[in-house]
């Protein structure tokens, strides 16, 4: 004999949902779609999933302009690594450049081969600035295959650390991302498919947020359409028009929408 959350239930006799005056919605801005008056949920959860794309997406773009940066910077270290040439140049300027947190230091120099001139600047250590004098000589090494890529002998060091924080950075702030376009796919495959299912408070509970923001989670429960199996949750959401109010009680009828057990939200 099969349990009762394995009985199926004659569902086309059956209505999973309907809306009265009791009815409480969560999200106050998917009337609309509840009452068939709209295809389309409500703007608020789609305008929370744009405003964390849009805010990771700025230090998206800095991450991706470092790894490009970086990732050259790799390619010059390995092509100088495998063709270097040694020749001599020439300082012809150097500079500083001063941030909040530290400062870097440039020197210039100019070096010639088969009758060309190549100007290169290059980031250096502070002691290798203060040594480095205008008019000064200075060997460097050079890729044969494309003179213009040079360093400073010694100086040809693999960025491993930049390299590493790269890497670090961009899935800091990539994964956010993916997971907001990932959410927001399931969240119109839900508005799409999903199906109107009639569901109950079982716990309620409010606080404020540190910005003073009322915040309702409700637990609630419903049966799964089609089966005796039923499903629980807990969801909250900012309510600032129920500061001071009545709040829903135990027994509350609530509105879920549901596509499948894994993949459901309430309104």
């Amino acid at each position: 004999m099969k349990s009762p959350d394995e009985i199926p239930v004659d569902v086309s006799s059956q209505s999973s949902y309907r809306f009265d005056a009791n009815t409480f919605l969560l999200r106050p801005d998917h009337r609309d779609f509840v009452l068939g008056k709209s295809k389309i949920l409500g703007r608020s959860s789609r305008v929370g999933i744009g405003c964390i794309i849009a805010f990771f997406s700025v230090f998206a773009l800095f991450g991706v302009g470092m790894m490009v940066m970086t990732l050259y910077d790799t390619y010059e270290w390995f092509v100088i690594n495998q063709q270097g040439m040694t020749t001599t140049a020439r300082y012809i300027d150097r500079r500083m450049s001063s941030s909040d947190d530290s400062d870097s230091y440039y020197v210039t120099y100019q070096y010639s081969l088969n009758s060309t001139d190549y100007t290169r600047e290059q980031q250096v250590a502070k002691a290798l600035y203060n040594n480095a004098e205008v008019g000064g000589r200075v060997e460097i090494v050079y890729a044969r295959s494309n003179p213009q890529i040079a360093a400073i002998e010694g100086t040809n060091n693999l960025p491993l650390s930049l390299l590493i924080f790269s890497l670090i950075w961009n899935a800091f702030v990539l994964i956010p991302i993916w997971l907001g376009i990932k959410f927001y796919r399931q969240y119109k495959l839900l508005e799409r498919e999903g199906r109107l299912v009639q569901g109950e408070i079982l716990r309620v509970m409010h606080s404020l947020d540190s910005d003073g923001d009322f915040i309702l989670k409700l637990e609630y429960i419903f049966q799964v359409p089609g089966t005796y199996q039923r499903l629980s949750k807990t969801e909250s959401a900012q309510r600032n028009d129920l500061k001071g109010q009545v709040l829903p009680v135990r027994g509350t009828p609530v509105v879920v929408l549901y596509n499948h057990e894994k993949h459901f939200m309430l309104l």
